[in-house]
């Protein structure tokens, strides 16, 4: 289960980012995959954070991510919030929830008109930059999940 998630980070990850999270070399993410996990409940895009609140209520470890925190140190459209929310998924235990609620951007329904987004055309029209900010965070919030389901914790998006 392991390697394939250190290959997945090593090539995933740009320069910046792997700066981020202080990755020099391949072992340096290895080590991060085999790091103590502590977490057995983080939520992405959390708004207000509530289910967070109710889960440490309860005594569980949690994490949470939302731009209404820290809004660069939290949007995947930069290296450090991708590399904090690379940190979070890897700090879930085996068996934790990553709740994955719906961040927003421009692939809601409603937006359709300025996006053009369709089935056949699922990055729409991407000479718009909020689009492509769309399509980058999407990709970026695929990362996380990836790497919350690859060490074993529940999801729910």
């Amino acid at each position: 289960m392991e390697q394939p998630l250190v290959d997945f980070l090593w090539g995933e990850c740009n320069a910046g980012l792997r700066r981020c999270l202080g990755w020099k070399k391949p072992a340096d993410a290895r080590a991060a995959v085999e790091a103590v996990r502590v977490r057995h409940f983080v939520e992405w895009f959390c708004g207000t954070g509530n289910l967070c609140t109710a889960c440490s209520q309860l005594g569980l470890r949690v994490g949470w991510f939302d731009l209404n925190f820290d809004s660069k140190g939290m949007s995947l459209l930069t290296d450090e919030g991708m590399a904090r929310s690379i940190m979070l998924a890897l700090s879930l235990m085996i068996g934790a929830t990553a709740w994955f609620g719906v961040p927003c951007s421009t692939f809601v329904f409603m937006s359709r008109g300025h996006t053009v987004r369709s089935r056949k055309q699922p990055l729409g029209n991407t000479r718009r930059r909020d689009v492509r900010l769309a399509n980058r965070g999407s990709c970026s919030w695929c990362g996380s999940w990836q790497c919350a389901r690859s060490i074993g914790s529940w999801s729910s998006l």
